[in-house]
């Protein structure tokens, strides 16, 4: 495994507690099979993958107002995405899936 300066580490996340916790997420979360951010990731430990996200910007612990945000436009693409059968009905000059006796 690479040695990583902490300092560096800390000061990228807001201090040493934060790269705590954040490390200790990230490192759950890549366990359990959720995938790097980083390319080139075969074969390195789950806390060497997570130093790398962090050196790299892509992993960092956000504040209470950041997270609601992100929420809020994750909630909001979702929605976007995510269509009922009569919105696709609406769209469409036929019907894809029928009943039966519709056909009759």
């Amino acid at each position: 495994m690479v040695n990583f300066d902490i300092d560096v580490l800390a000061d990228k996340v807001g201090g040493r507690f934060h790269l705590v916790v954040l490390l200790q997420k990230r490192v759950r979360e890549l366990m359990s099979g959720i995938p790097p951010l980083i390319e080139d990731a075969e074969g390195l430990a789950f806390e060497e993958i997570a130093c790398r996200e962090i050196l790299d910007g892509q992993l960092w612990l956000a504040t209470d107002e950041e997270a609601e945000k992100l929420r809020a436009e994750r909630e909001k693409e979702r929605l976007k995405v995510s269509a009922t059968e009569e919105d696709i009905d609406k769209v469409l000059p036929f019907k894809l899936f029928g009943t039966e006796e519709e056909g009759k």
